[in-house]
């Protein structure tokens, strides 16, 4: 990674999931501005990046985890963006889902 990646990603969050405006937040709250990090985790410049800048933060932390993920719909894009740039790199790093509520049926 090279710190041109971290301010891509920087500047991309910036430019695509922050929102100004009138917003009434889950909470009851109003606030003036929105971030939805969807809108970069989920978009495929959002995906090289993160998996580009996480490998770079799970190296420089000494982490070498066999797998990475969390819970379902916000952490799925994160932990695909690292386990796909990890197999790219020929290093293996699974990625996993939590769900808020188990399922009633299947595995």
């Amino acid at each position: 990674m090279t710190p041109t990646d971290r301010e891509r990603l920087g500047e991309l969050l910036r430019t695509r999931s922050i929102r100004r405006g009138d917003f009434v937040l889950s909470s009851g709250v109003r606030s003036t501005y929105y971030v939805d990090a969807r809108v970069t985790t989920m978009s495929g410049l959002g995906q090289l990046l993160i998996g580009r800048v996480g490998l770079d933060a799970l190296d420089a932390a000494g982490w070498a985890p066999a797998c990475v993920g969390g819970l379902t719909l916000g952490a799925d894009p994160v932990s695909y963006a690292l386990a796909h740039a990890a197999a790219r790199d020929g290093r293996e790093l699974d990625a996993f889902t939590v769900r808020k509520e188990s399922k009633s049926h299947g595995t």
